[in-house]
């Protein structure tokens, strides 16, 4: 009885998430798939190939684009990163065995140009605040932020790429890559640097030291788990 017991209580443990692993949903040549709550593996379906996956770091909310107008590229590109005329933004929950929902958001505005392509999206830890990047150059981003309750969007800051604490002393603020230009007296100009900043949602930055020149994936896990917390990439490089 002893043994059939322990044998139960193992069971129901690995049906906790299907096979006993980590589930987070996963991106893969457009289709984002999860394990459902009856343990069987689905693809989450908006119509159009997906991209930018996004997983909170507790895996219960997830966001990404859809991307609404645009052509793939030819091999050897990355088929996950399609050049993208016009995307649009999901969020899906765990709670809600990841049905996806549809953010409205308006044009962005950057410099006298429209822009309707949204990357990056990720949110923080209340859920109550989207964040995502516009490519406004060949070379920029900016980082925006939406509110869920009332719609309205800002601009806070250029940033190449960024992530959201979640948990820990920090939480609810942002890690970020962005360009700089950087004088160096030895050769008597200016030069592109590419440093790291703590964030809040208006922008204010404090400029991190990266002591063993960590890349930036390496080093917002390795920081934010040093203060309590986690920082959560999307599933898209820039670099």
């Amino acid at each position: 009885m002893r043994l059939r017991a322990i044998l139960l209580a193992f069971l129901g443990l690995m049906a906790i998430n299907g096979y006993g692993q980590k589930t987070a949903p996963s991106l893969s040549g457009g289709i984002i798939r999860f394990i459902a709550k009856s343990g069987q593996e689905k693809e989450i379906q908006v119509g159009k190939a997906c991209g930018d996956l996004w997983v909170s770091p507790d895996e219960t909310v997830i966001a990404f684009i859809s991307i609404e107008k645009g052509s793939p590229p030819k091999p050897p590109y990355d088929l996950d990163n399609p050049f993208i005329e016009e995307s649009a933004i999901y969020v899906a929950k765990r709670s809600e065995d990841f049905r996806p929902v549809r953010v409205a958001l308006e044009p962005v505005i950057i410099d006298g140009r429209r822009s309707l392509v949204f990357r990056q999206p990720s949110l923080s830890p209340d859920l109550k605040i989207l964040y995502f990047s516009v490519p406004y150059t060949m070379t920029s981003w900016k980082l925006m932020s939406a509110s869920l309750q009332n719609g309205h969007v800002k601009s806070i800051s250029d940033a190449d790429d960024y992530c959201v604490i979640w948990g820990g002393t920090d939480s609810g603020d942002l890690l970020a890559v962005a360009r700089t230009n950087e004088y160096d007296p030895t050769l008597r100009g200016y030069y592109p640097g590419y440093p790291y900043f703590l964030m809040t949602n208006s922008g204010a930055k404090t400029r991190l030291e990266n002591k063993e020149d960590l890349p930036f994936d390496q080093f917002v896990d390795q920081w934010s788990r040093h203060r309590g917390g986690a920082c959560s990439l999307s599933d898209f490089g820039k670099h």
